[in-house]
Order: structure tokens, then C-alpha cells, then sequence
């Protein structure tokens, strides 16, 4: 039984602190959404984090510096990708597509093997 608290306090010692504390790139993107500024402190690394993410990238509002005057600025919803909104394509989500085609052309190779295997044994 003491190595199962073992191996679960060590479980807990593994899971980083930013973690913990919520500043994960979906927690920035959610705080972003209902507030339209940061309300919470985030380090650096998170905010890294969070602006290079794809799976966040087009979907949630950039994080813009806060100005020194005494008016609040409106929030902005512009895209986490550098002028995405200029250009006409869809938002980078990290799909591989090289991998389908790669598999795609071996199917197609593989189809016209048996195929003319098929034709060499009816003649």
C-alpha cells in the first residue's frame, strides 16, 4: 500500500504548477471571452503558451497590452494568428496533411499492384 501513496505522491509532484493554478492556453482564451482583458495573472511562459498554441489560434481573442490611461479600452476580438484576418484561409490546427497523402499514394500503389497481378493471372 506505501508504494501506491508512493507512486501517487510522486504523480502529484510531476504535474507542473501552472497547471494547477489555471493558466493552461484554454483558461486564458475563457478569461479572455467573458471579460475581454486578463483578470488573472499569468506568467510569462503562460502567456507564451497561449499565443502559440494551434488549438486555441483563430478562435480566441490576442491579448492586447493594456494602455496606460485612465480609459478602459473596448476589448477586441481579432485572432490569435497574425493577420488572419487579411488573408483568406483557414486557421492552422497542426493537421499533417503530408501523412494522408503519403498514405493515400501507398494505397493507390498498392490497388495497381493487385490489379495487375490479377490481370497477369487471367491471361
Amino acid at each position: 500500500m506505501s508504494a501506491v501513496a508512493a507512486l501517487f505522491a510522486a504523480v502529484l509532484l510531476a504535474v507542473p504548477a501552472a497547471a494547477l493554478a489555471g493558466g493552461s492556453p484554454q483558461d486564458i482564451c475563457k478569461d479572455l471571452q467573458e471579460h475581454g482583458k486578463l483578470t488573472h495573472t499569468y506568467t510569462p511562459a503562460q502567456i507564451s503558451a497561449y499565443e502559440s498554441d494551434t488549438t486555441i489560434q483563430g478562435y480566441c481573442p490576442a491579448i492586447v497590452p493594456q494602455s496606460s490611461s485612465s480609459t478602459p479600452a473596448a476589448p477586441t476580438q481579432q485572432s490569435g494568428v497574425q493577420g488572419a484576418q487579411q488573408s483568406s484561409t483557414l486557421p492552422f490546427t497542426g493537421f499533417r496533411v503530408i501523412v494522408v497523402a503519403i498514405v493515400g499514394a501507398g494505397l493507390l500503389l498498392g490497388g495497381t499492384l493487385l490489379w495487375a497481378a490479377g490481370r497477369r493471372r487471367q491471361t
